[in-house]
């Protein structure tokens, strides 16, 4: 039996998602066979472990200490930020997984997660605000207010939702996950059906967010013209891999060496994120 046709306890599909994000070949991240000068696939087997440690404790911390917790055990064990967008994706998902009291499908989940975002109180903005400061990747976007480095709003929702545009983490809170369960949940399942091995299709689910939507880590760091030429060539390289063509593995090698130029600026660290959160999904379902 495959790990994603099996039920797992929270903090377990924590780890084993993202375990097996970083362990699919996707293109321009790291994984087992392709490293960054300063970050490798140990970095991220560590904070996977550190992260599911912390998420054993999911019914008793608030979200907020939740992530401010997983952020500074991911600094104590990989000693870098792997998983910040991650662990922001994470949090709400597995408060929300906690909730329903029988059977745990995509619909009471979705449901759930949006019950928990809308309980989320001041002092989760704080610590959510904190967690993002230790993990140091700057701030939610270029925002005059609700900046990373202001103090946190009373409402976490509002600073969210200001760069929901920009910022696909932050959209997910925005809109409830609705990308999620009504996107990524469908592109992973049909992912299955046509490859059998699960890695192959966590890449093919890559591709599948990089074609939907510019990667907002890239945006970020090389502007959005640049995020919308990787989109191009995500489409392009789409179309190769679900073609037989001999030369589809060439296509998808050399859009790889794209991404990791220039000092893999081109990394499309959000799309990894929501992948993540998409296997988590997956893993909790019965």
């Amino acid at each position: 039996m495959k790990p994603l046709d099996q039920c797992w306890s929270v903090s377990e599909a924590v780890g084993l998602a993202t375990i097996l994000e970083a362990s699919a070949p996707k293109l321009g991240n790291v994984h087992p066979a392709a490293s960054f000068a300063d970050m490798h696939f140990g970095h991220f087997v560590a904070s996977a472990t550190a992260v599911s440690t912390v998420f054993r404790d999911v019914h008793t911390l608030t979200l907020g200490q939740l992530v401010l917790d997983s952020v500074k055990a991911t600094r104590l064990r990989a000693g870098c930020n792997t998983n910040l967008g991650t662990i922001l994706l994470l949090a709400p998902l597995a408060k929300a997984a906690c909730m329903p009291a029988g059977k745990i499908d995509r619909r009471s989940l979705h449901h759930a997660v949006t019950e928990v975002l809308q309980g989320l109180s001041s002092d989760d903005s704080r610590l959510i605000y904190e967690a993002i400061r230790w993990a140091q990747p700057g701030g939610l976007g270029d925002q005059s207010s609700n900046d990373i480095a202001q103090e946190a709003p009373a409402r976490l929702l509002d600073a969210m939702e200001q760069v929901a545009e920009i910022d696909l983490v932050a959209k997910q809170y925005a809109t409830g996950f609705n990308d999620l369960f009504q996107l990524f949940l469908p592109w992973l399942e049909d992912a299955l059906l046509k490859h059998s091995c699960t890695l192959k299709a966590i890449l093919h689910l890559q591709l599948q967010i990089m074609v939907w939507q510019p990667d907002s880590l890239i945006a970020r760091k090389c502007g959005l013209n640049r995020a919308q030429q990787v989109q191009a060539m995500a489409r392009e390289a789409r179309k190769a891999m679900e073609s037989d063509e001999v030369d589809s593995r060439q296509h998808l090698m050399q859009f790889d060496s794209f991404l990791r130029s220039d000092g893999n600026k081109l990394n499309p660290g959000t799309t990894a994120d929501l992948v993540a959160a998409t296997l988590f999904c997956r893993l909790v379902e019965s």
